[in-house]
């Protein structure tokens, strides 16, 4: 399961379409199905931006837990229909490792189209 909260703070207007932004987001947990006793670390991409969690472990509810809070800045683009005050859609990517015998394995990926 999946936790997160995604604000949008500090509007700054560029253009007439463009509006610059801080996406402040928190990784909360990793849900697992299983216990794995192997450490866990997500990292994030959004254009030029990039972060990453500290590896942990998972805990006995079969959760790693992060709490582990990011900002990014990006540009918002109004929709070419801007008739209800739309703004493109922007993708943030996540990966999922998982750390096994000293080495570093993509346990998974997704994205979110915010």
């Amino acid at each position: 399961m999946w936790k997160s909260q995604i604000y949008i703070e500090n509007f700054l207007l560029m253009k007439a379409k463009k509006t610059a932004a801080i996406v402040n987001f928190t990784i909360h947990s990793l849900r697992l199905p299983e216990d794995i006793q192997d450490p866990f670390q997500i990292e994030f991409k959004r254009g030029n931006t990039v972060g990453i969690t500290e590896k942990k472990f998972i805990d006995s509810d079969n959760e790693v837990p992060f709490e582990k809070s990011f900002k990014c800045n990006i540009t918002l683009i109004r929709a070419d229909d801007d008739t209800d005050g739309e703004y493109r859609k922007k993708k943030i990517a996540f990966t999922v490792y998982r750390y096994k015998n000293s080495s570093k394995k993509v346990y998974g990926k997704f994205t979110i189209n915010a």
